[in-house]
C-alpha cells in the first residue's frame, strides 16, 4: 500500500528526502467531511483534461525515447549518466516551495501548495508524503515522541496512519475523520456517485498475510460511539462531545501493532436514490429545453417532440448503465476481500 511506510524506497517516511531536510514539513487538515469529494472531482477532472490534450502524448514520446536513450548509454558504461542533470526540475522546485513554506508559515498558502502536489504528483507519492508529514507534526506535538500508528480498513482499502496521543479522545477522533476521508479520496469514483453512510466503527484483530502488509482478523468489539439516527457513531461525527475524555485513544494505545479499526458502512439509501433519479430528471430537463428551442425556430412540433425524447432515453439509459457498472464493480471488490 502506498501510505505504508518503506525504508528502502523513502526517508523518514517521505518519497523523497528533501521533505525533511532542516525542519518539520508545513502541513493542514485537506479532507474534512464532504470537501475531499471536491478534492477527488478536482483531480478526476485535471488528469481528463491533461491526457485528451496532444501534448501530453507528444511529451509522452519524449519521456520514452529520453528513457530508451539513457539505457542505451548505460549499457555501452556511463552508468551515472543522467539526462535531466543534478538537482533535477522537481527537487529544485521541492527545495525553493517547501523552503518557503517553513520560512512563512501561513494555514493558507500552505493548504495551496498541498492542493497542488495532490494533483501534480502520483498519488502513492502524495499520499506517502501527507501522511509522513502529519506524523512528524504529531510527533512535535508530542514533544518529540513516537506518534501513535493505527492500522484502519474501509472495506477493501487499507491505511497506516498516524494520530496523536497526548490530547483527549476529540484529537484522535478528528484525525480518524481525516483519515477516513483520505481512504474515501483514495477510493475515487464509485465511493462519489455511490456513496455509503458509516454505520460502526470496530476494534478488529490483525493478521500477517503473505501479499499484503497486514490482514483483518475477528472482531474484539464495536466502539460505543453515540447513536446518530441509523448510525453508532455520534462521537465520531461530533468529536467535541468527547472533549476531555480518553476512553478510545487508551484502547488504540493498548495494543496498536495487533489490533486496528474497520469502519463498518451500508449504502446510504437517500443519496442512491438522488443518483438513480438523476438521469430521468436530466433527461425530462433535456427534452422540455429541446422542445423549447426548436418549437421557437419553427420545426415541426412532432419531430422536435421524437427527436427530444429519443435523445432522453439515450440519457436514461446511458445513466443505469453507468449505475449498475460502478455497483458490479464494487460487489465484486467486496468478493475479493
Amino acid at each position: 500500500m502506498a501510505a505504508l511506510i518503506s525504508s528502502s524506497h523513502a526517508v523518514n517516511g517521505f518519497s523523497d528526502p528533501l521533505f525533511h531536510q532542516s525542519g518539520i514539513v508545513p502541513v493542514v487538515n485537506l479532507f474534512d467531511d464532504g470537501y475531499w469529494r471536491l478534492i477527488a472531482l478536482n483531480r478526476i477532472l485535471f488528469f481528463c483534461l491533461i491526457r485528451l490534450h496532444i501534448y501530453y502524448h507528444v511529451w509522452l514520446m519524449i519521456k520514452g525515447w529520453i528513457w530508451l536513450g539513457t539505457k542505451a548509454v548505460r549499457l555501452l558504461g556511463f552508468r551515472n549518466f543522467n539526462p535531466g542533470g543534478t538537482p533535477s526540475l522537481k527537487r529544485m522546485t521541492f527545495r525553493i516551495t517547501i523552503a518557503a513554506l517553513r520560512k512563512w508559515p501561513n494555514t493558507a498558502i500552505t493548504q495551496i501548495w498541498w492542493q497542488c502536489y495532490q494533483l501534480f504528483a502520483d498519488e502513492g507519492d502524495f499520499e506517502m508524503d501527507y501522511v509522513a508529514a502529519w506524523r512528524h507534526k504529531f510527533e512535535q506535538s508530542n514533544n518529540s515522541g513516537p506518534a501513535l500508528h493505527v492500522h484502519l480498513y474501509v472495506e477493501n482499502s487499507y491505511l497506516k496512519a498516524p494520530i496523536p496521543t497526548g490530547p483527549d479522545d476529540e484529537a484522535t477522533f478528528r484525525a480518524l475523520q481525516m483519515w477516513y476521508c483520505l481512504i474515501q479520496f483514495r477510493m475515487g469514483l464509485g465511493e462519489i456517485l455511490l456513496p455509503k453512510r458509516l454505520t460502526r466503527i470496530d476494534r478488529v484483530q490483525i493478521c500477517k498475510v503473505e501479499l499484503r502488509p497486514v490482514g483483518l482478523g475477528s472482531k474484539i468489539e464495536s466502539l460505543v460511539l453515540g447513536r446518530s439516527k441509523n448510525s453508532h457513531t455520534a462521537f465520531f461525527d461530533d468529536p467535541e462531545r468527547v472533549k476531555g475524555q480518553v476512553t478510545v485513544t487508551q484502547k488504540l494505545m493498548a495494543n496498536a501493532e495487533d489490533e486496528g479499526l474497520e469502519f463498518v458502512r451500508s449504502w446510504n439509501t437517500v443519496a442512491i436514490a438522488a443518483i438513480i433519479l438523476l438521469p430521468f430528471v436530466l433527461s425530462l430537463v433535456f427534452g422540455g429545453i429541446w422542445i423549447g428551442l426548436f418549437v421557437k425556430k419553427g420545426t415541426d412540433v412532432q419531430v422536435a417532440v421524437q427527436t427530444a425524447f429519443t435523445v432522453a432515453s439515450y440519457i436514461v439509459t446511458a445513466g443505469a448503465l453507468l449505475i449498475a457498472l460502478i455497483a458490479f464493480i464494487d460487489s465484486q471488490a467486496l468478493k475479493d476481500m
